[in-house]
């Protein structure tokens, strides 16, 4: 078996242009691919550094780190789990990097802590590849070395190639727009946890049973799942995925008390190497819609959020997928928007996850599900204008932003219409009562 290393030069490029600079530990995000011949191929497609830690009990102290002892693994692991969310189907968080801005970093106390975090990364991701990357650069070297269970998790070094436009020439994007209304069986209202896990559940199975019972249009054509994708579509535009069914989209039990995921539609998207088969598609396609679903889920039944959950109606409202372009490469993921969270909301959770200048900001939002970025900025602006007390819904349901209230004029012209028709009313029955003297 080979395993093949093949690192985006847009992402190379990146690190060696900060790699002098400090210290600094991040993620390794892309795609792993196992051909045929069972020979992998882990292809690395975007980096995001790992923001700094800020200690909330330390008077949201800022944790310098000028090495890998500094590093703070249950927060390194939580931005992991936060970037993994932000992922379209077919991309996983593969590894990480590290900078040493110094000669000579890498010695045995550094690959103890690397250990360390490695064996709670494999505990915590349930995506985690057959073989972790990890990137290291210094001032003079570049290497990469890998690890997986089998090497107790110490590092081993590997070969890697570094290609000019591995995301862009390498990889074909397809959508499909998912139409929703789902009643989803919940024998009994407990705790949030427990309406979460039973959620999931239904969700899969709900997944499951559609796609057994589907035909799929690719780009109006259904094709044969062991075609490959490079030689099946030739140009890079993105491609569109019909889902054709006629199965009920309700998933109910009798004697059960039922959640309604309000209707609307879903925006799926997958990005998968060409060397793949057509059943690649498909199954990125299934794993993308479970995944999208439970992280919308899972934000909202976060603490923070559950006051979002409508459970004694019974109903969820999911949150918004908007895409992304990870800049300077062209990487796309996503971010899930809050009914009640506004444009500067998103920002500056962008920002602070991707590690992104603010100037790159407008260029990296790209779309809003069921509605348009324009929308979205404009709603904010307008309900930042108009209160500081509250922040008004942006969408409330699968129409366009809310409607900005009435003003004082509008009710001022009804009250002055109302007026004169009284008092034209008037003047018709004191006309008549002189006449009919």
């Amino acid at each position: 078996m080979v395993i093949n290393f093949i690192v985006d030069k847009q992402v190379e490029d990146q690190l060696l242009r900060k790699r002098n600079e400090k210290f600094e530990i991040g993620l390794l995000v892309g795609q792993e691919y196992i051909g045929e011949d069972n020979n992998e191929e882990y292809l690395v497609l975007g980096s995001i550094a790992t923001p700094k830690f800020v200690d909330q009990d330390k008077n949201n102290q800022v944790q310098i780190m000028n090495s890998i002892q500094d590093v703070n693994i249950d927060w390194t692991l939580e931005h992991m789990h936060q970037i993994s969310r932000m992922m379209y189907g077919g991309n996983i968080v593969l590894g990480f990097y590290l900078l040493f801005p110094e000669e000579n970093a890498i010695n045995d106390n550094t690959e103890s802590h690397l250990s360390t975090l490695l064996k709670s990364y494999i505990k915590e991701y349930s995506n985690a590849t057959k073989a972790i990357p990890i990137l290291l650069y210094n001032q003079k070297t570049l290497d990469l070395k890998m690890t997986n269970d089998k090497f107790k998790y110490k590092l081993k070094s590997n070969s890697f190639k570094v290609q000019e436009g591995l995301y862009r020439d390498s990889f074909q994007r397809f959508k499909c727009n998912l139409n929703l209304g789902l009643k989803l069986k919940v024998e009994k209202l407990g705790n949030l946890s427990d309406i979460k896990l039973k959620l999931f559940k239904d969700i899969k199975d709900f997944t499951e049973s559609l796609f057994k019972s589907s035909i799929f249009l690719i780009d109006n054509q259904q094709y044969n799942n062991d075609l490959v994708i490079k030689d099946t579509f030739k140009n890079d535009k993105i491609v569109n995925i019909d889902i054709i069914n006629e199965m009920n989209d309700n998933v109910v039990s009798k004697d059960s008390d039922q959640i309604l995921i309000s209707q609307g539609t879903i925006d799926c998207q997958i990005v998968v190497y060409k060397k793949s088969k057509i059943s690649k598609i498909i199954s990125d396609l299934k794993s993308d819609i479970i995944q999208t679903m439970n992280n919308r889920i899972d934000i909202l039944t976060d603490s923070s959020n559950s006051n979002e959950l409508n459970l004694q109606n019974k109903t969820i409202t999911l949150p918004q997928r908007v895409e992304i372009q990870l800049l300077p490469t062209s990487l796309i993921l996503c971010d899930y928007l809050l009914t009640k969270e506004t444009y500067q909301d998103i920002s500056s959770r962008i920002l602070d996850l991707l590690q992104l200048p603010e100037s790159s900001l407008i260029d990296s939002i790209k779309s809003v599900e069921n509605d348009s970025v324009d929308s979205l900025i404009k709603s904010s602006k307008s309900s930042t204008s108009k209160s500081t007390s509250s922040t008004k819904p942006i969408n409330n349901n699968n129409n366009s932003t809310t409607q900005p209230p009435k003003t004082k004029t509008n009710n001022n012209n009804n009250t002055n219409i109302l007026v004169a028709i009284a008092i034209g009313i008037l003047l018709i029955a004191y006309i008549y009562s002189i006449y009919s003297k």
